[in-house]
């Protein structure tokens, strides 16, 4: 319209290259690319592309409010790579960081929708499952230690995890409370079954 404008009124050609129009979407390009980076890091981990845990915390309390509402359950599943830092100290970091890179994956393939997979801090990652009643919990471990199995394999040297769950409404109603049982049975989880992969039929 700027164009038509200025070619009827302001005698203007149209050969002539509209520097304006290209300076403004030029700006307006780079000003909507540094808000998406922005927006990125302010929910994604840089390094797994999973989101991260300040996203989870913002998020849980309308994650929990729809689940209630529609009378649903949801699983919380907290998880740890067993010797994580022996990982890095005898393979190196860049290893290390592509043992996180590859647990990350799994999620990815092991999710559904609506489901939500975070890096909650250095090797532990914290996965929400809706519609998860408290057995199917059980039955993802199994699912995710097959293919740690499989990332063992693939990598040559074994990749284990310690799982810990709690679900909800069986367990509690609180964010906090249902991440601090899983994070017992976790610790629980990682004592009695050093060295073993990450499933047990029962707590």
């Amino acid at each position: 319209m700027i164009r038509i404008y200025a070619y009827l009124y302001l005698d203007y050609s149209w050969m002539n290259l509209p520097i304006p129009g290209i300076i403004v979407l030029g700006v307006v390009y780079w000003s909507g690319k540094k808000y998406d980076e922005a927006k990125f890091f302010s929910e994604k981990d840089e390094l797994t592309g999973l989101y991260n845990r300040r996203f989870i915390q913002k998020s849980m309390p309308m994650i929990l409010q729809n689940t209630k509402k529609i009378h649903n359950c949801l699983g919380i599943v907290l998880i740890d790579c067993n010797d994580f830092k022996v990982i890095n100290d005898t393979y190196g970091h860049a290893k290390g960081d592509l043992v996180l890179q590859k647990i990350a994956e799994t999620f990815n393939v092991l999710l559904e929708t609506n489901d939500i997979a975070a890096r909650w801090g250095g090797d532990e990652f914290l996965v929400i499952l809706h519609r998860a009643k408290f057995d199917a919990l059980y039955v993802w471990k199994e699912k995710l230690a097959e293919h740690m199995s499989d990332l063992s394999s693939q990598l040559g040297f074994s990749i284990t995890l310690s799982v810990g769950v709690s679900s909800y409404p069986q367990e509690g109603s609180e964010f906090e409370y249902l991440v601090s049982t899983a994070d017992k049975d976790m610790y629980a989880y990682k004592e009695r079954h050093k060295g073993k992969k990450v499933y047990n039929g029962q707590r």
